[in-house]
């Protein structure tokens, strides 16, 4: 859950305290449903990771991607699906 509220944090400068564990409000940063942790199930915790360190390093363009997702769903899935891809080419 401290990901996730990370994650929350970098998209939203700490303007607004991060939305319940299953909250509607996640879709706003990309994730699909209600429960986050639905789109990780491929990537697992290594996908958030990632999704966190390049919303909090390249903020400009995540947002822009965001910006062009009316349906939020291209960030966290893509995200995911490609940590999926990077744990299963490197054996971890």
């Amino acid at each position: 859950m401290e990901i996730l509220k990370n994650l929350w944090d970098s998209c939203f400068l700490n303007q607004s305290a991060p939305p319940d564990f299953k909250s509607d409000d996640w879709k706003t940063v990309g994730f699909q449903g209600r429960d986050p942790t639905t789109d990780l199930r491929g990537g697992g915790v290594v996908s958030l990771y990632a999704m966190a360190y390049f919303y909090s390093n390249y903020k400009i363009k995540a947002d822009e991607i965001l910006a062009k997702d009316e349906e939020y769903l291209l960030f966290s899935t893509v995200g995911a699906n490609l940590s999926f891809a990077l744990i299963n080419f490197f054996h971890f």
